[in-house]
């Protein structure tokens, strides 16, 4: 396509593209894609959501933090946050879940 890698980026997150993205370093796209998007003459730029902000990480309980709090078991604590869809914040390769979120089920405990 004699293109820069940074624009054929541009163009996926544009959404002229479908890709999918396996692992932080491979992304791939289908060849019918990428004939598409060369023969439509027409394009219409999809409006992008703005993407969400992790909260603080002085607001959250890293997991650990939060197995000691609710003196939970990690697998246990792991289905308290899926069967309530209490949401995860990734930081790296550490996980982080809100402190007012898990303080309603440490009072509930007590």
């Amino acid at each position: 396509m004699n293109i820069s890698i940074r624009s054929i980026y541009n163009i996926i997150q544009t959404g002229r593209i479908k890709a999918l993205r396996l692992t932080p370093r491979k992304t791939l796209i289908k060849r019918v894609d990428i004939d598409q998007m060369l023969v439509l003459s027409e394009y219409h730029e999809p409006v992008l959501k703005a993407r969400k902000k992790n909260p603080h990480p002085k607001y959250c309980y890293s997991m650990t933090e939060a197995q000691e709090v609710l003196n939970f078991s990690e697998k246990a604590l792991w289905d308290l946050l899926k069967r309530n869809n209490i949401p995860k914040y990734r930081d790296g390769k550490f996980s982080y879940v809100l402190k007012s979120d898990l303080n309603k089920f440490s009072n509930q405990n007590d």
